[in-house]
């Protein structure tokens, strides 16, 4: 059961960090992972960067996840390396795909048809982009913009070689687009919500705003909160979650400020990127302390504030009573003590 009422703990699980994990070891993580942030569901990632998890060693995965009570979907990272001697010419971006190239085409298609296979719902990382700038894109692109041209192809290869692949495999398969953080380039890059929000199921919103002043990208804290917002208002009710990581947040506090925001935000999952980078990691163990540790100071600062004005109402009326009593005593010792004396003295004030 989820510790939390309005949202679920997620954990990504990649490729490279699963594929040699025995049964024994990933329960043993699972337990420090169910004791420090909980974990309602995950998402596994059959395949990343060239690494294909073998069937067998997949459905362990699986099985050991679902006999612990945790929800498994499905991932996948659309990322390759070079597939012909031909490919080293191509201007890529760390691994993303040409998508106007066949060979490619047809390897994304395998991949999508492996996952789909597996998982009943399955997610998109946001490599999904293309930077591509190879002679068969130039001749594909014509008199277009960049912009246009990449959100046109990243349509098309979203509808005909991602979902559509992925249906006819598994028809009950529901497919996720997880959108960047950085909103600022999403047409240069190929992705267009307005148009991809009516070809997959759901949407997930990156929130990694992480060490703002210190990282390249400089994004403000609060767009954990409004990225969130916006993606939520593209396609109302289908923005399934949030996601963030633990690179670049020191101090711990960035790593917690990127979570209650996406909170804040009303997400229905946070996703936590990704497992091994997480496992045994002082961000998830301290964040919990720092957690109750922020419960119990809260409350110890309400106590303390209420005693405080307490104290305060307190000295105020004993220096409202002290004047009070000096100026009753000022007066009493100011009163003439006969009454011809009072006479004499009131008399001018009579006149």
């Amino acid at each position: 059961m989820s510790r939390y009422r309005n949202f679920k703990i997620v954990l990504f699980c990649t490729a490279p960090n699963m594929i040699n994990l025995t049964e024994k070891q990933l329960l043993r993580q699972l337990d420090w992972f169910d004791k420090y942030s909980g974990c309602d569901k995950v998402y596994l990632e059959p395949y990343r960067d060239g690494v294909l998890i073998p069937e067998e060693q997949l459905e362990m995965l699986i099985r050991v996840f679902k006999s612990r009570g945790v929800e498994v979907s499905g991932a996948l990272t659309t990322t390759c390396n070079d597939l012909t001697p031909e490919h080293k010419e191509k201007v890529r971006f760390s691994g993303t795909y040409c998508y106007t190239n066949k060979e490619m085409r047809d390897y994304l298609v395998t991949t999508v048809e492996y996952t789909a296979k597996h998982f009943d719902e399955f997610i998109l990382d946001d490599w999904f982009f293309t930077y591509c700038t190879c002679d068969e894109c130039r001749a594909a692109k014509g008199d277009r913009s960049w912009e246009d041209f990449r959100t046109d192809l990243l349509a098309e290869v979203s509808e005909n070689l991602v979902v559509k692949p992925a249906k006819a495999v598994n028809p009950n398969v529901k497919v996720i687009i997880k959108y960047p953080n950085w909103s600022e380039a999403y047409q240069e890059s190929g992705y267009d919500p307005s148009k991809q929000r009516n070809i997959f199921d759901l949407i997930y919103t990156g929130t990694e705003t992480r060490d703002t002043p210190n990282s390249d990208q400089h994004l403000p804290r609060y767009m954990s909160y409004s990225l969130t917002r916006l993606m939520e208002n593209y396609a109302p009710g289908r923005n399934g979650g949030t996601w963030f990581d633990p690179y670049g947040c020191s101090p711990l506090e960035i790593f917690l400020e990127q979570g209650y925001l996406s909170a804040f935000a009303r997400a229905k999952e946070l996703t936590l990127f990704c497992w091994g980078s997480l496992y045994k990691n002082r961000v998830v163990r301290r964040s919990v302390c720092s957690s109750n540790r922020s419960t119990r100071s809260s409350t110890r600062r309400v106590r303390l504030s209420a005693h405080r004005r307490i104290c305060r109402r307190t000295r105020r009326a004993r220096i409202i009573l002290r004047t009070s009593w000096a100026w009753s005593a000022f007066r009493w010792n100011s009163r003439p003590t006969s009454r011809r004396t009072a006479k004499a003295y009131s008399s001018p004030f009579r006149h």
